[in-house]
């Protein structure tokens, strides 16, 4: 599938100068198949391909290459909620400064004198020859723009499944207890993004109360207080279990660890 993309995305410098002073437009399409096999370590879903649209000019008779562009791509991953499949825009716009022999570098926090790296500055790599290949530029770029988590269409109204039996809460009629098992507080505890504010918990919790899937008086699960994080809640419900967090082996009424029975 490499040889699909050598023709536009492998820059042959030498071609290029026939063609005059430049800039040069390059466009390509990346394939659904060569996506696939840069995520296919993942559980995204490619449904149609990739496009590239790219500016290259060459700097100093081929001491250097700036290339400037946008990638134009969308997958799906499962929800991070009900699972169902989630839009990904992973488009990015590039702007890539190609010098001959000199060594790789990414953009950080920080040089080696401790001086901050200007974060508009274009990525810097090398290249050595008559070619700059844009290729692992670009699975870079791909692979970083796979989400840690994504959301369905409806966003952060999305019920999920059910903690109990795994039935899909969107598709039932608010209230308490889940249609499919009658377990109550059916919905899975959701934890706060970072950057959370605290003052919005109480307009959540109004807001998870209207649903119907929990109480008005712990809007998270049910038999928990609103302000329990989500591991606070699990330690409540192994004590209730009468298991110890630490080892989880199961408690004698007076909260010492039961012996094993002899085998």
């Amino acid at each position: 599938m490499d040889r699909e993309l050598a023709a536009d995305l492998n820059l042959d410098l030498v071609a290029l100068a026939r063609g005059g002073p430049g800039p040069y437009r390059v466009q390509a399409q990346l394939p659904v198949a060569w996506i696939a096999a840069r995520l296919a370590h993942t559980d995204a879903e490619i449904q149609r391909p990739a496009r590239v649209d790219l500016e290259v000019t060459v700097i100093g008779e081929g001491a250097s290459v700036l290339v400037r562009g946008a990638l134009h791509l969308e997958f799906t991953v499962p929800c991070a909620r009900c699972l169902e499949p989630a839009l990904v825009p992973a488009g990015s716009d590039l702007c890539v400064h190609y010098v001959r022999g000199a060594a790789h570098s990414a953009r950080g926090d920080g040089d080696e004198d401790g001086d901050e790296v200007d974060a508009t500055a274009p990525d810097e790599r090398s290249f050595a020859g008559n070619h700059v290949d844009l290729r692992p530029m670009l699975e870079e770029q791909i692979l970083v723009a796979y989400p840690i988590r994504a959301l369905c269409g409806r966003g952060e109204d999305c019920l999920g499944l059910c903690m109990h039996c795994g039935a899909n809460l969107n598709e039932q009629a608010p209230g308490e207890r889940c249609a499919a098992c009658g377990q109550p507080g059916a919905r899975v505890p959701v934890v706060n993004a970072p950057g959370h504010a605290e003052g919005d918990d109480d307009e959540d919790a109004e807001q998870h109360a209207g649903s119907g899937n929990v109480s008005a008086a712990a809007p998270v699960v049910e038999g928990f207080a609103a302000e329990d994080s989500p591991w606070k809640q699990a330690l409540r419900g192994l004590k209730g279990l009468g298991l110890d967090a630490a080892s989880g082996s199961p408690q004698s009424p007076n909260g010492k660890p039961r012996k094993k029975p002899p085998n």
